[in-house]
């Protein structure tokens, strides 16, 4: 257990961890009763090169392990052959389980998958990810001017910012704002079941920031930390919101306060295609396009194990 405990910590303090990869995920989707492992990947357990965290579901006779944006490898593979030392230690990892055990696997890079064999379910996205700096002047620079001009109007007008931890008693109703400005819009969202989870398990990883009065915001942008990276988990904005131009403000607040607390990104979530002015103010702010591989489903099993829905696009 100490072993593990030293394991984890090692784990956890150098690297921006995805959202999907980070214990924290885990334990609040454990809070919602979903089954979560993971698992230490590498040659000798005493000094794990990687790490892997994922979702279980029963199928019938099957079980279904859904690993997202994974696995994590904590050090360089040998400089001989990396790609098929990773996809190695994903295979080794397949074999401790039945052949009945079906895997969808979203790796976090493009070579972590043993890909013979494996059948590609959806098409490569991208997602928005702020790097972040400890000098001010060095985020300012790298936002679009017209952001930047936006975001010190709402500052010289004195729109007032503040932040604290989510309290899920007393901030159901800002979640509610959000979830009806969900079905408006028609966008996809994690449940509110696991923001309340995630703030059970660790308070102290979120962030709620109101631009106006408290009690009676104009909008908001809730952040969940993980590791040396937080995420914008969701926002509202009501239409003085919008004119007063609060949520560039909020977000400028949000990066520096997390810059200062040893977070080095922001992830503003994935590219909206749909939605062109969401990516424009992701990209305003000085957020880089980085992709997001596609999700593959694997098996140990014979291919009549894979439902006919999934035996296209082999890869």
């Amino acid at each position: 257990m100490a072993a593990m405990q030293m394991h984890r910590r090692h784990f956890l303090d150098p690297y921006p961890l995805p959202l999907q990869q980070h214990p924290l995920y885990g334990r609040a989707l454990s809070a919602m009763g979903r089954s979560v492992g993971e698992a230490w990947l590498g040659p000798d357990a005493a000094s794990p090169l990687g790490h892997a965290q994922w979702v279980e579901r029963r199928l019938g006779p099957l079980r279904l392990h859904w690993l997202a944006r994974g696995p994590i490898w904590l050090q360089d593979a040998p400089k001989d052959a990396p790609s098929q030392y990773r996809r190695d230690a994903v295979v080794k990892l397949m074999s401790r389980f039945s052949p009945l055990t079906l895997w969808l696997i979203a790796p976090h890079q493009a070579d972590d998958l043993p890909l013979s064999g494996a059948y590609r379910l959806t098409k490569p996205g991208s997602e928005h990810i702020l790097p972040l700096s400890k000098d001010g002047d060095v985020m300012r620079a790298a936002m679009q001017g017209k952001w930047r001009n936006r975001m010190r109007r709402a500052a010289r007008d004195g729109l007032p910012i503040h932040h604290r931890a989510l309290d899920a008693l007393r901030d159901k109703p800002l979640l509610d704002l959000e979830i009806s400005q969900r079905r408006q819009r028609g966008y996809r969202a994690l449940p509110t079941a696991f923001t309340l989870a995630w703030a059970r398990a660790a308070p102290g990883a979120t962030r709620l920031f109101l631009a106006g009065d408290p009690s009676n915001p104009l909008a908001y942008m809730l952040f969940l930390r993980h590791g040396r990276m937080a995420s914008y988990h969701l926002g509202w904005s009501s239409p003085a919101g919008r004119h007063a131009c609060a949520h560039n403000l909020l977000l400028w607040t949000a990066m520096t306060h997390y810059s200062a607390t040893q977070v080095t990104h922001l992830n503003l979530g994935p590219s909206t295609p749909t939605n062109q002015g969401l990516d424009h103010f992701k990209t305003g702010a000085g957020a880089q396009i980085r992709r997001i591989e596609p999700t593959y489903l694997l098996t140990r099993g014979p291919s009549t194990l894979l439902p006919l829905a999934f035996r296209r696009d082999p890869v």
